[in-house]
């Protein structure tokens, strides 16, 4: 994050003082000079004030990174779902294929099938069906409902 120019500006501001009150210091004379003193207590307070505009730039970075690390996480996470996800369906594709593979090259395989589990093929589809869609319902509202529950996309 770049430095903006009215900070920028404290900063030039705050060092100038300090140069004209330490170029001062060095043309006066004597260590108990009263003037000496109130420039020393000058300085001082300017380059506190300098430390405080560098402390509240330390901790608008920090917030920064703090706001940046919580999207990478929340990114990783969806990530994370999103690919487990890609997981789900390509098996659930792969278990398709090979069973149509295995009904291709046995084509006594879904008769036996229906009469070991004593169902008509009509319900054998239809039980397919209903998990199929289950499981592309649940797939499709994963990431819905994970953008919904999380605390920090309310805020």
């Amino acid at each position: 994050m770049e430095e903006n120019d009215a900070n920028r500006a404290n900063y030039d501001e705050l060092a100038s003082h300090v140069t004209n009150i330490e170029s001062r210091l060095s043309t006066l004379s004597g260590t108990k000079d009263p003037v000496r003193e109130d420039l020393h207590e000058l300085r001082a307070d300017y380059y506190e004030r300098a430390i405080q505009v560098r402390q509240m730039r330390c901790q608008t970075l920090e917030a920064v990174l703090q706001e940046t690390c919580d999207k990478l996480e929340t990114a990783t996470a969806s990530a994370r779902r999103l690919a487990l996800q890609r997981r789900l369906v390509v098996a659930c594709v792969l278990l398709v294929v090979g069973a149509v593979a295995a009904m291709e090259a046995n084509p006594e395989l879904p008769k036996a099938a229906t009469d070991a589990l004593q169902t008509t093929e009509a319900m054998t589809h239809c039980a397919c069906l209903v998990v199929g869609g289950i499981t592309v319902w649940w797939l499709s509202r994963r990431p819905r409902q994970a953008a919904a529950d999380d605390p920090k996309k309310t805020q």
